[in-house]
């Protein structure tokens, strides 16, 4: 069955009566544990996201979203997550592994080196959730082409990938964690499986395909997605390095 079969007419006339409560210390500590609430909110969303990731974006779309946390909100918590736990990370070996392949190429100079690695280092600081961000519209296009018969539109396919991105942003956190206790091989394997997985069961939940029409429809979503967001991504980082080395 598709999404289409369910939708709804627009638009929907709400009306929402609101009284404003005088801000007490009873009422602080009851907003600050209602961010912890497991039937609404941040962590409501959360625990939907991985029991029943289709019903839950279904249901911030067409029913209502007074329960279900916005996406734009949750990508830049679990962004800020992210980042932070990959900043806390040892660069050391990176940093290493950059000056090795800095000089089989046979530059020596130590002055260039260190500004190449002072300009990558800004542009992982300034714009790296930028980067990742950007994996949304791409990703986006690519199931709107290719599930347009479900009946969503560019944007709801867009406010699909905002989820499935922030929940990505979560289990990268874990993959952090691994790498700092030395674990790189198994992180980097964790991240692929975990990562190709979720989505693959989000789809499958939300367009409400077959497993194996899933399984397709995902591995050309990645494969081409991938091609022309690291196409893009790469011009970027070529323009701004060049910007910056000649600065």
């Amino acid at each position: 069955m598709h999404i289409n079969n369910r939708k709804k007419e627009y638009p929907l006339e709400v009306i929402n009566t609101h009284s404003v409560e005088r801000m007490t210390f009873g009422k602080l500590i009851k907003d600050i544990g209602s961010a912890f609430n497991v039937e609404r909110g941040l962590v409501y969303t959360i625990k939907m996201l991985f029991i029943n990731p289709g019903g839950v974006i279904r249901n911030f779309l067409y029913e209502g979203r007074h329960k279900v946390f916005h996406p734009v909100r949750f990508l830049v918590i679990s962004s800020a997550l992210s980042f932070l736990f990959l900043s806390l990370l040892d660069n050391t070996e990176f940093r290493n592994d950059f000056i090795t392949g800095w000089n089989s190429y046979g530059e020596k100079d130590s002055e260039t080196l260190d500004k190449m690695i002072s300009i990558f280092n800004d542009l992982f600081e300034n714009y790296f959730n930028l980067i990742i961000w950007f994996q949304i519209p791409v990703f986006g296009t690519f199931t709107y082409l290719l599930f347009k018969k479900s009946g969503f539109n560019f944007t709801e396919n867009l406010v699909w990938w905002t989820y499935i991105t922030s929940v990505i942003n979560l289990i990268s956190i874990i993959t952090y964690l691994m790498m700092a206790f030395s674990l790189l091989e198994y992180s980097m394997l964790f991240s692929l499986i975990t990562s190709f997985g979720y989505t693959l069961y989000a789809l499958k939940s939300f367009f409400e395909r077959s497993w194996w029409a899933s399984i397709y429809r995902i591995t050309l979503v990645y494969t081409i997605g991938f091609s022309v967001y690291f196409i893009i991504i790469s011009i970027f980082i070529t323009i701004y390095v060049a910007i910056k080395f000649g600065a």
